[in-house]
Protein backbone atom coordinates (compact mmCIF):
# COMPACT_ATOMS: atom_id res chain seq x y z
CA UNK A 1 0.00 0.00 0.00
CA UNK A 2 1.09 3.54 -1.03
CA UNK A 3 2.74 5.53 1.63
CA UNK A 4 0.35 8.62 1.39
CA UNK A 5 -2.73 5.87 1.70
CA UNK A 6 -1.46 4.60 4.88
CA UNK A 7 -0.89 8.45 6.17
CA UNK A 8 -4.18 9.23 4.99
CA UNK A 9 -5.90 5.95 6.71
CA UNK A 10 -3.99 6.47 10.12
CA UNK A 11 -5.39 9.89 10.30
CA UNK A 12 -8.83 8.72 9.58
CA UNK A 13 -8.76 6.42 12.40
CA UNK A 14 -7.00 8.77 14.40
CA UNK A 15 -10.12 11.47 14.25
CA UNK A 16 -12.63 8.83 14.87
CA UNK A 17 -10.85 7.81 18.03
CA UNK A 18 -10.42 12.03 19.68
CA UNK A 19 -6.86 12.06 18.44
CA UNK A 20 -5.69 9.00 19.82
CA UNK A 21 -4.53 5.17 17.48
CA UNK A 22 -3.02 2.27 19.45
CA UNK A 23 -0.52 0.20 17.94
CA UNK A 24 -1.48 -3.27 17.20
CA UNK A 25 -4.23 -0.83 14.66
CA UNK A 26 -1.09 1.24 13.18
CA UNK A 27 -0.12 -2.92 12.68
CA UNK A 28 -2.91 -3.80 11.20
CA UNK A 29 -3.18 -1.18 8.81
CA UNK A 30 -0.43 -2.12 7.21
CA UNK A 31 3.11 0.06 9.06
CA UNK A 32 5.74 -1.99 10.12
CA UNK A 33 7.18 -1.46 13.16
CA UNK A 34 9.67 0.89 12.02
CA UNK A 35 7.72 3.52 10.37
CA UNK A 36 6.03 3.25 13.83
CA UNK A 37 9.00 3.61 15.17
CA UNK A 38 10.35 6.48 13.21
CA UNK A 39 7.03 8.50 13.63
CA UNK A 40 7.65 8.35 17.21
CA UNK A 41 11.28 9.75 16.90
CA UNK A 42 9.60 12.68 14.61
CA UNK A 43 7.10 13.61 17.22
CA UNK A 44 4.63 12.95 15.02
CA UNK A 45 2.71 10.25 17.15
CA UNK A 46 3.19 11.00 21.23
CA UNK A 47 3.02 8.02 23.87
CA UNK A 48 0.31 7.89 26.23
CA UNK A 49 0.25 4.40 27.70
CA UNK A 50 2.05 1.51 26.85
CA UNK A 51 1.15 0.69 22.69
CA UNK A 52 -1.08 3.77 22.31
CA UNK A 53 -0.66 6.58 21.19
CA UNK A 54 -1.56 10.72 20.72
CA UNK A 55 -1.83 11.63 17.01
CA UNK A 56 -0.39 15.13 15.57
CA UNK A 57 -0.29 16.77 19.23
CA UNK A 58 -0.03 15.11 22.36
CA UNK A 59 -2.98 17.58 24.01
CA UNK A 60 -6.24 15.71 24.18
CA UNK A 61 -10.14 16.40 24.76
CA UNK A 62 -11.50 14.28 28.23
CA UNK A 63 -12.65 12.00 25.00
CA UNK A 64 -9.54 11.49 23.62
CA UNK A 65 -8.30 10.40 27.24
CA UNK A 66 -11.37 8.25 27.57
CA UNK A 67 -10.56 6.92 24.38
CA UNK A 68 -6.81 6.02 24.84
CA UNK A 69 -7.27 4.42 28.14
CA UNK A 70 -9.76 2.19 26.66
CA UNK A 71 -7.66 1.63 24.11
CA UNK A 72 -4.60 1.17 26.68
CA UNK A 73 -6.81 -2.30 28.11
CA UNK A 74 -7.76 -4.38 24.98
CA UNK A 75 -10.55 -4.48 22.23
CA UNK A 76 -12.71 -5.68 24.55
CA UNK A 77 -12.33 -2.88 26.91
CA UNK A 78 -15.47 0.12 27.56
CA UNK A 79 -16.10 3.01 29.71
CA UNK A 80 -17.74 2.34 33.07
CA UNK A 81 -18.77 3.64 36.25
CA UNK A 82 -18.45 7.32 37.05
CA UNK A 83 -16.28 7.74 33.60
CA UNK A 84 -19.65 6.15 31.55
CA UNK A 85 -21.93 8.65 33.26
CA UNK A 86 -19.57 11.49 32.62
CA UNK A 87 -19.70 10.53 29.17
CA UNK A 88 -23.40 10.57 29.01
CA UNK A 89 -23.66 14.09 30.86
CA UNK A 90 -25.17 12.41 33.99
CA UNK A 91 -22.53 13.03 36.33
CA UNK A 92 -19.11 14.47 36.49
CA UNK A 93 -15.92 13.45 35.83
CA UNK A 94 -14.33 13.44 39.28
CA UNK A 95 -10.12 12.92 39.91
CA UNK A 96 -7.88 11.92 37.12
CA UNK A 97 -9.01 8.10 37.08
CA UNK A 98 -10.84 6.81 34.33
CA UNK A 99 -12.72 3.56 35.07
CA UNK A 100 -12.78 0.89 32.41
CA UNK A 101 -14.79 -2.72 32.47
CA UNK A 102 -13.42 -5.55 30.90
CA UNK A 103 -14.60 -9.22 30.47
CA UNK A 104 -13.57 -10.98 33.15
CA UNK A 105 -11.13 -13.55 31.38
CA UNK A 106 -9.26 -10.47 30.47
CA UNK A 107 -5.92 -10.36 31.88
CA UNK A 108 -6.01 -6.81 32.47
CA UNK A 109 -5.09 -4.68 35.61
CA UNK A 110 -5.67 -1.24 37.00
CA UNK A 111 -2.47 1.07 36.11
CA UNK A 112 -1.72 4.63 35.95
CA UNK A 113 -4.77 7.03 35.49
CA UNK A 114 -6.50 3.99 34.49
CA UNK A 115 -9.07 1.68 37.29
CA UNK A 116 -10.00 -1.65 35.59
CA UNK A 117 -13.60 -3.79 36.40
CA UNK A 118 -14.14 -7.28 35.42
CA UNK A 119 -17.11 -8.38 34.87
CA UNK A 120 -18.75 -11.63 33.82
CA UNK A 121 -21.78 -9.90 31.78
CA UNK A 122 -20.87 -7.03 29.63
CA UNK A 123 -23.38 -5.23 28.12
CA UNK A 124 -22.11 -1.82 26.09
CA UNK A 125 -22.72 0.35 23.30
CA UNK A 126 -20.58 3.33 21.68
CA UNK A 127 -21.42 6.77 22.43
CA UNK A 128 -19.76 9.88 20.39
CA UNK A 129 -17.40 7.08 19.07
CA UNK A 130 -16.54 5.79 22.75
CA UNK A 131 -17.07 1.66 23.71
CA UNK A 132 -19.08 2.69 26.98
CA UNK A 133 -21.69 0.78 29.02
CA UNK A 134 -25.07 0.44 29.11
CA UNK A 135 -27.00 3.32 30.28
CA UNK A 136 -29.06 0.73 32.99
CA UNK A 137 -25.28 -0.58 33.84
CA UNK A 138 -24.13 2.47 34.18
CA UNK A 139 -26.11 4.37 36.75
CA UNK A 140 -26.01 0.65 38.32
CA UNK A 141 -22.39 1.45 38.54
CA UNK A 142 -22.50 4.93 39.58
CA UNK A 143 -24.65 3.56 42.53
CA UNK A 144 -21.13 2.24 43.84
CA UNK A 145 -19.93 5.47 43.65
CA UNK A 146 -22.16 8.10 44.79
CA UNK A 147 -24.71 8.54 47.54
CA UNK A 148 -28.14 8.07 47.31
CA UNK A 149 -28.91 11.85 46.45
CA UNK A 150 -26.53 11.99 43.80
CA UNK A 151 -27.69 8.86 42.39
CA UNK A 152 -31.10 10.57 42.73
CA UNK A 153 -29.62 13.65 40.38
CA UNK A 154 -28.44 11.51 38.10
CA UNK A 155 -31.40 9.16 36.76
CA UNK A 156 -33.47 12.66 37.10
CA UNK A 157 -30.61 14.12 34.29
CA UNK A 158 -30.88 10.72 32.51
CA UNK A 159 -34.60 10.83 32.30
CA UNK A 160 -34.61 14.18 31.46
CA UNK A 161 -32.27 13.18 28.82
CA UNK A 162 -34.92 10.48 27.27
CA UNK A 163 -31.86 8.32 28.08
CA UNK A 164 -33.74 5.70 30.26
CA UNK A 165 -37.16 5.38 31.87
CA UNK A 166 -36.61 5.16 35.96
CA UNK A 167 -39.33 2.64 35.96
CA UNK A 168 -38.01 0.74 33.41
CA UNK A 169 -34.11 1.10 35.17
CA UNK A 170 -36.05 0.12 38.66
CA UNK A 171 -37.52 -3.08 37.20
CA UNK A 172 -34.06 -3.70 35.18
CA UNK A 173 -32.49 -3.48 38.98
CA UNK A 174 -34.67 -6.43 40.57
CA UNK A 175 -33.32 -8.43 38.43
CA UNK A 176 -29.53 -7.93 38.95
CA UNK A 177 -27.76 -9.28 41.88
CA UNK A 178 -24.31 -7.05 41.68
CA UNK A 179 -23.32 -4.21 44.05
CA UNK A 180 -25.12 -0.75 43.28
CA UNK A 181 -28.56 -2.72 42.16
CA UNK A 182 -30.55 -2.75 45.75
CA UNK A 183 -29.51 1.36 45.68
CA UNK A 184 -31.03 1.95 42.49
CA UNK A 185 -34.13 -0.08 43.35
CA UNK A 186 -34.37 2.10 46.83
CA UNK A 187 -34.08 5.67 44.73
CA UNK A 188 -36.62 4.42 42.14
CA UNK A 189 -38.97 3.47 44.48
CA UNK A 190 -39.37 7.03 45.50
CA UNK A 191 -38.55 8.63 42.46
CA UNK A 192 -39.82 11.74 41.28
CA UNK A 193 -38.59 13.65 38.24
CA UNK A 194 -37.38 17.32 39.46
CA UNK A 195 -36.17 20.47 37.58
CA UNK A 196 -34.09 22.07 39.83
CA UNK A 197 -31.66 21.22 42.82
CA UNK A 198 -33.89 23.29 45.17
CA UNK A 199 -36.71 21.51 43.79
CA UNK A 200 -35.16 18.20 44.76
CA UNK A 201 -33.56 19.37 48.16
CA UNK A 202 -37.23 20.11 48.94
CA UNK A 203 -38.63 16.71 47.99
CA UNK A 204 -35.97 15.61 50.51
CA UNK A 205 -37.01 17.64 53.21
CA UNK A 206 -40.61 16.02 52.76
CA UNK A 207 -39.46 12.28 52.92
CA UNK A 208 -37.06 12.86 56.01
CA UNK A 209 -40.23 14.74 58.20
CA UNK A 210 -42.50 11.90 56.50
CA UNK A 211 -45.08 14.20 54.95
CA UNK A 212 -47.17 12.80 52.25
CA UNK A 213 -45.65 13.53 49.03
CA UNK A 214 -46.69 17.08 47.45
CA UNK A 215 -49.18 17.21 44.42
CA UNK A 216 -48.09 18.20 41.31
CA UNK A 217 -49.15 21.88 40.28
CA UNK A 218 -52.28 22.27 37.88
CA UNK A 219 -51.52 23.58 34.47
CA UNK A 220 -52.79 27.04 33.53
CA UNK A 221 -55.50 25.05 30.83
CA UNK A 222 -56.54 22.96 33.83
CA UNK A 223 -57.21 25.83 35.77
CA UNK A 224 -59.38 27.73 32.67
CA UNK A 225 -60.99 24.42 32.63
CA UNK A 226 -61.96 24.43 35.65
CA UNK A 227 -63.09 28.21 36.41
CA UNK A 228 -65.58 27.79 33.49
CA UNK A 229 -68.87 26.54 34.56
CA UNK A 230 -71.56 25.07 32.58
CA UNK A 231 -74.11 27.25 33.38
CA UNK A 232 -71.34 30.00 31.51
CA UNK A 233 -72.13 28.24 28.49
CA UNK A 234 -75.36 27.74 28.37
CA UNK A 235 -76.38 30.86 29.52
CA UNK A 236 -77.88 33.23 27.01
CA UNK A 237 -77.10 36.46 29.22
CA UNK A 238 -73.73 37.93 28.28
CA UNK A 239 -70.93 37.49 30.97
CA UNK A 240 -69.65 40.55 32.95
CA UNK A 241 -65.88 39.23 31.24
CA UNK A 242 -68.32 39.60 27.73
CA UNK A 243 -69.46 42.77 28.20
CA UNK A 244 -65.71 44.15 29.28
CA UNK A 245 -65.00 43.31 25.65
CA UNK A 246 -65.02 45.69 22.90
CA UNK A 247 -67.48 45.40 20.63
CA UNK A 248 -68.15 47.33 16.81
CA UNK A 249 -71.13 49.15 16.72
CA UNK A 250 -73.47 49.24 13.84
CA UNK A 251 -76.26 50.67 12.52
CA UNK A 252 -79.57 48.96 13.79
CA UNK A 253 -80.98 46.61 10.77
CA UNK A 254 -83.85 44.18 10.49
CA UNK A 255 -80.96 41.27 9.97
CA UNK A 256 -79.13 42.59 13.12
CA UNK A 257 -81.71 41.57 15.69
CA UNK A 258 -80.29 38.48 18.38
CA UNK A 259 -81.90 34.80 17.32
CA UNK A 260 -80.89 33.62 20.49
CA UNK A 261 -83.75 33.22 22.74
CA UNK A 262 -84.33 35.14 25.52
CA UNK A 263 -85.13 33.85 29.16
CA UNK A 264 -88.74 33.11 30.19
Amino acid sequence: MAHTNLHSLAWELAERQHGVVARRQLLALGFTTDAIFHRLRKGRLHPLYRGVYAVGRPELTQHGRWMAAILAKGPAAVLTHRSAASLYGIALQKGNAIHVAVPAHARRRSSRGITVHRRTDLSATTRQGIPVTTITDTLIDLATQTTGDALEQAINEADKRDLIDPEALGEAAEHTRRPGAAKVRRVTRRFSRTDSPLEREFLRIVRRAGLPHPRPKPTSTATASTSTGPSSISSSKPTASATTAPRRRRPPTASATRTTSSPA
